[in-house]
């Protein structure tokens, strides 16, 4: 396995960070329990464990949903690192935890649950944000911005997809000559 190293300056950036201090520092967000979750997902990833990092990323999943955004490109490298039978597997694996600790909740409360956790008619409080202060608050707050930012990541999506099947073709084509 190749190892990484990472230069000290980013650590010192890291630290200097005002969104970094925002969230750990200021708030103490769910966001360093999911993000440690999805770095342990992404290392055990790394070492050809898919099993037990699909726990751990539908674990972080679980703490928030904005690791989902992870999904697309975690489901191409369970393709690429493994057969379509075993990322199945994951894939149900992540949803069988999912289901597990949603259990107390869907069994209760299951419409709630739902429609919370997909919320998409939320509005974001413009004093929290990081990211996008340079926005007059009128329009970080308003539906076009939302529906704009979702619009964007299902084109990166799409994009980065297209470029993807893209090059896997090139790649069988070149392996497929090659054996023939």
């Amino acid at each position: 396995y190749a190892s990484t190293s990472i230069p000290s300056i980013v650590g010192l950036a890291l630290v200097f960070s005002k969104r970094i201090h925002s969230i750990y520092v200021l708030r103490m967000f769910n966001d360093c329990i999911a993000m440690l979750l999805g770095y342990i997902a992404i290392y055990l990833f790394s070492r050809r464990k898919w099993r037990f990092g699909s726990i751990f990323y539908s674990l972080s999943v679980s703490v928030k949903m904005n690791m989902f955004l992870f999904a697309p490109g975690l489901f191409l490298c369970l393709l690429l690192g493994t057969n379509v039978v075993e990322t199945v597997r994951c894939i149900s694996l992540c949803a069988v935890v999912q289901l597990l600790l949603g259990a107390p909740f869907l069994l209760t409360y299951p419409v709630s649950y739902i429609s919370k956790a997909f919320e998409f008619g939320r509005v974001f409080t413009y004093k929290w944000t990081v990211n996008y202060k340079f926005l007059p608050e009128e329009i970080f707050v308003s539906k076009e911005l939302s529906i704009g930012l979702l619009i964007l990541t299902v084109l990166a999506y799409a994009l980065f997809a297209h470029k993807w099947i893209t090059e896997v073709r090139t790649l069988l084509s070149c392996v497929f000559s090659l054996t023939a």
